[in-house]
Protein backbone atom coordinates (compact mmCIF):
# COMPACT_ATOMS: atom_id res chain seq x y z
CA UNK A 1 0.00 0.00 0.00
CA UNK A 2 1.30 3.43 -0.91
CA UNK A 3 0.17 5.13 2.32
CA UNK A 4 1.33 4.92 5.90
CA UNK A 5 -1.43 2.87 7.53
CA UNK A 6 -0.85 4.53 10.88
CA UNK A 7 -1.79 7.89 9.31
CA UNK A 8 -4.75 6.97 7.08
CA UNK A 9 -7.11 9.82 6.37
CA UNK A 10 -10.67 9.60 5.10
CA UNK A 11 -9.39 10.54 1.65
CA UNK A 12 -6.78 7.76 1.77
CA UNK A 13 -9.42 5.20 2.69
CA UNK A 14 -11.76 6.33 -0.09
CA UNK A 15 -8.86 6.19 -2.55
CA UNK A 16 -7.99 2.63 -1.48
CA UNK A 17 -11.61 1.54 -1.90
CA UNK A 18 -11.97 3.10 -5.35
CA UNK A 19 -8.67 1.57 -6.46
CA UNK A 20 -9.97 -1.86 -5.42
CA UNK A 21 -13.30 -1.18 -7.15
CA UNK A 22 -11.52 -0.30 -10.41
CA UNK A 23 -9.34 -3.43 -10.18
CA UNK A 24 -12.38 -5.63 -9.60
CA UNK A 25 -14.39 -4.08 -12.44
CA UNK A 26 -11.44 -4.50 -14.82
CA UNK A 27 -10.71 -8.08 -13.77
CA UNK A 28 -14.37 -9.15 -13.57
CA UNK A 29 -16.44 -6.77 -15.72
CA UNK A 30 -19.59 -8.84 -15.25
CA UNK A 31 -21.48 -8.84 -11.95
CA UNK A 32 -24.36 -11.10 -10.93
CA UNK A 33 -27.88 -9.86 -11.67
CA UNK A 34 -29.33 -11.80 -8.77
CA UNK A 35 -28.68 -10.41 -5.30
CA UNK A 36 -27.93 -13.80 -3.77
CA UNK A 37 -24.78 -14.31 -5.83
CA UNK A 38 -23.84 -10.63 -5.52
CA UNK A 39 -24.19 -10.81 -1.73
CA UNK A 40 -22.13 -14.00 -1.70
CA UNK A 41 -19.25 -12.14 -3.35
CA UNK A 42 -19.53 -9.43 -0.70
CA UNK A 43 -19.69 -12.02 2.08
CA UNK A 44 -16.62 -13.81 0.71
CA UNK A 45 -14.63 -10.60 0.91
CA UNK A 46 -15.90 -9.95 4.44
CA UNK A 47 -14.78 -13.46 5.40
CA UNK A 48 -11.32 -12.73 4.03
CA UNK A 49 -11.25 -9.58 6.18
CA UNK A 50 -12.11 -11.67 9.22
CA UNK A 51 -9.35 -14.14 8.30
CA UNK A 52 -6.81 -11.33 7.89
CA UNK A 53 -7.87 -9.97 11.29
CA UNK A 54 -7.49 -13.37 12.93
CA UNK A 55 -4.09 -13.75 11.32
CA UNK A 56 -3.09 -10.32 12.61
CA UNK A 57 -4.17 -11.03 16.19
CA UNK A 58 -3.06 -14.65 16.53
CA UNK A 59 -0.44 -15.31 13.84
CA UNK A 60 1.57 -12.11 13.38
CA UNK A 61 -0.38 -11.13 10.27
CA UNK A 62 -0.01 -7.67 8.81
CA UNK A 63 -1.97 -4.45 8.94
CA UNK A 64 -1.42 -4.23 5.18
CA UNK A 65 -3.35 -7.45 4.62
CA UNK A 66 -6.20 -6.34 6.88
CA UNK A 67 -6.38 -2.99 5.08
CA UNK A 68 -6.27 -4.68 1.69
CA UNK A 69 -9.09 -7.09 2.54
CA UNK A 70 -11.19 -4.37 4.17
CA UNK A 71 -10.80 -2.18 1.07
CA UNK A 72 -11.85 -5.10 -1.14
CA UNK A 73 -14.89 -5.69 1.07
CA UNK A 74 -15.88 -2.04 0.89
CA UNK A 75 -15.39 -2.07 -2.89
CA UNK A 76 -17.70 -5.08 -3.21
CA UNK A 77 -20.22 -3.30 -1.00
CA UNK A 78 -20.15 -0.40 -3.45
CA UNK A 79 -20.43 -2.77 -6.39
CA UNK A 80 -23.42 -4.47 -4.76
CA UNK A 81 -25.14 -1.10 -4.32
CA UNK A 82 -24.22 0.18 -7.78
CA UNK A 83 -25.84 -2.88 -9.35
CA UNK A 84 -29.16 -2.71 -7.47
CA UNK A 85 -30.91 -1.60 -10.67
CA UNK A 86 -29.91 -4.87 -12.37
CA UNK A 87 -31.04 -7.34 -9.71
CA UNK A 88 -33.78 -9.75 -10.68
CA UNK A 89 -36.13 -11.96 -8.77
CA UNK A 90 -36.43 -15.51 -9.98
CA UNK A 91 -40.15 -14.91 -10.46
CA UNK A 92 -39.37 -11.96 -12.79
CA UNK A 93 -36.76 -13.64 -14.94
CA UNK A 94 -35.36 -17.08 -14.18
CA UNK A 95 -31.61 -17.09 -13.63
CA UNK A 96 -30.09 -20.38 -14.65
CA UNK A 97 -26.62 -21.46 -15.53
CA UNK A 98 -27.67 -21.17 -19.17
CA UNK A 99 -29.11 -17.69 -18.65
CA UNK A 100 -27.49 -14.32 -18.26
CA UNK A 101 -26.31 -14.21 -14.64
CA UNK A 102 -24.08 -11.16 -15.05
CA UNK A 103 -24.39 -7.58 -16.07
CA UNK A 104 -21.52 -5.98 -17.89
Amino acid sequence: MPVDLSKLTHDDVITLIFEELAKAENKHPGFPVDPIHAAAILAEEAGETVQASLDYVYHAGSLDEMAHEAAQTAAMGLRFLLNLKHYRRYSDSPCTTEGNLHVG
